[in-house]
């Protein structure tokens, strides 16, 4: 099993098994997505900004600016994936253990129960 589908596979584990850690996988997955995005709409406005200064005359003055502040942006962006994808890496293997874990206590206890 590859290290994409077993980290796939314990996302949809925990989905399925817990209520309570369900939102911090959601919540996790969908921060790396919104970075995603905004990373892509900062770099599609900065050619945007390039290939059409001709043109945008509201902001001419300002276009020069504009784009090293995106840039800045994007670099300061790409040092938070550094951090975010281990960060959502952790929480869905740490959810899985805890999952799993609580799953071996209710088993265990039903079948204390049911002697």
């Amino acid at each position: 099993m590859s290290g994409l589908v077993f980290f796939n596979f314990c996302k949809r584990f925990i989905i399925e098994k817990s209520n309570y850690l369900r939102e911090d996988v959601y919540f996790a997955e969908g921060l790396l997505r919104f970075l995603n995005g905004m990373f892509y709409a900062l770099i599609f406005t900065i050619l945007i900004l390039i290939f059409k200064s001709n043109e945008l005359t509201i902001i001419k003055d300002y276009i020069e600016i504009l784009i090293w502040i995106y840039c800045i942006i994007i670099i300061f962006m790409l040092l938070q994936f550094k951090t975010v994808r281990p960060h959502e890496v952790t929480i869905c293997f740490t959810s899985f253990g805890i999952v799993k874990i609580d799953l071996k206590k209710t088993s265990i206890n039903q079948n204390i129960s049911k002697v």
